[in-house]
């Protein structure tokens, strides 16, 4: 599938978190989110596996009850049901990569 960036409209998560589906079909999904300054993702879990990659900025991650600073160039994988949360230190951007697809992001 081909997907045009103008196609998939940014949606505002909360003051200072937007999302936007990039692609997804089939089992897979991947998502761009853009973090302010201090906005994160409270720490939850999901039945999805997810990879993230950190295009730009410096977060504070927690997963399964560790906490690592990360900047752009990092990654991680999260498996399902695993408690996770992101923190945003300096403004920037990450992929999330999920599958399956979160239907609760369509």
């Amino acid at each position: 599938m081909y997907v045009r960036s103008e196609n998939n409209k940014k949606v505002i998560v909360t003051e200072g978190l937007s999302r936007k589906l990039l692609s997804y079909g089939g089992a897979m999904m991947s998502v761009l989110l853009e973090f302010q300054d201090g906005v994160g993702m409270p720490v939850h879990s999901h039945p999805h596996e997810q990879n993230t990659y950190i295009i730009s900025g410096v977060f504070s991650l927690t997963l399964n009850g560790k906490v690592y600073e990360i900047k752009a160039g990092d990654s991680f994988y999260v498996e399902p049901n695993i408690v996770h949360g992101l923190k945003c230190i300096k403004s920037g951007q990450v992929i999330d990569t999920f599958t399956p697809q979160r239907e609760d992001l369509l």
